[in-house]
C-alpha cells in the first residue's frame, strides 16, 4: 500500500514494526515517500533509538517532516493511505497467522480515519 501512496499516510503501530517495514523495503521506494508523502505516526510511548531519529531526520531535511505522536496504548495498528484504502487489526497480534482487515470502501475508511483522528487528539507530542 505505501508504494501506492501519492498524497498522505496515516499509521497506528508500535515503533519496532514500523522500523520493521522500513527496513524491509526497497531504500528508493522509502527515500520516494519520506520525501513525497505527508506522515502522520502515533505510536506507543517510548524513547526514540538513533535510526528512528535519523529517519524523523532525512523526512525534516527534505521539507517534508513526519508528524510523530504517542499514546500510552495502541488500541490497535491501522494504515490509511490517501483516504482510499486501509489496512487494520490487533496492535500487538498475540499470535502469528492474527487477522488483519484491508478495505478500499469509503465508509469503512471514513470510520477508520475518525479513529485515528480521535486518537490523535487525544495523543502527545515528543
Amino acid at each position: 500500500m505505501a508504494q501506492n501512496a501519492k498524497r498522505q499516510i496515516d499509521i497506528i503501530a508500535p515503533l519496532e514494526n514500523l522500523k520493521i517495514v522500513y527496513v524491509n523495503r526497497s531504500r528508493k521506494l522509502m527515500e520516494r515517500v519520506l520525501k513525497s508523502v505527508k506522515m502522520r505516526i502515533i505510536t506507543e510511548k517510548r524513547e526514540l533509538d538513533t535510526f528512528t531519529k535519523e529517519i524523523i531526520q532525512f523526512s525534516e531535511t527534505n521539507d517534508n517532516p513526519i508528524e510523530l505522536k504517542q499514546v500510552e496504548h495502541l488500541p490497535f495498528s491501522l494504515l490509511v493511505v490517501d483516504d482510499k484504502e486501509a489496512i487494520w487489526g490487533e496492535s500487538q497480534p498475540k499470535k502469528e497467522n492474527a487477522q488483519v482487515f484491508w478495505t478500499d470502501d469509503p465508509t469503512q475508511i471514513a470510520i477508520l480515519k475518525t479513529s485515528f483522528e480521535s486518537l490523535w487528539q487525544k495523543s502527545s507530542n515528543l
